[in-house]
């Protein structure tokens, strides 16, 4: 998905530059009289194909940015982290956590620990 959304930054900034340059000729248009829509109309189209430049201009900036941020979520590693203690509250360190099959890993003095879980290749 995040190379989906790398893929389409840069046409989805294009789109915008289309989008607004249609959006002037139709400004330009209505301004010079060669056409004459109602205002109505004329603020409607030009509005509307405003509004869709801004809204492709968003997406394609924000695709650009989140993409690796999103790269990193989805397929990157995952570490769980958590804390041993007794039944009485105290921490527990020197302890060995495993996640079968997957890691373990020694909680330290404030009986915390981390384990790195990898990604699942596709």
């Amino acid at each position: 998905m995040a190379a989906i959304l790398q893929q389409i930054g840069t046409p989805l900034q294009l789109a915008t530059l289309f989008l607004l340059l249609v959006a002037g000729l139709a400004r330009l248009a209505v301004r010079s009289g060669a056409w004459k829509p109602s205002p109505t109309t004329t603020r409607l189209v030009v509005d509307r194909i405003f509004q869709a430049a801004i809204a492709a201009l968003v997406l394609g900036v924000a695709s650009q940015a989140l993409a690796p941020a999103l790269d990193r979520w989805l397929n990157g590693d995952e570490t769980f982290h958590g804390a041993v203690l007794s039944t009485t509250g105290e921490p527990v360190a020197g302890a060995t956590v495993d996640l079968i099959g997957i890691g373990s890993a020694p909680t330290n003095a404030l009986g915390q620990f981390d384990i790195t879980v990898p990604a699942i290749a596709s």
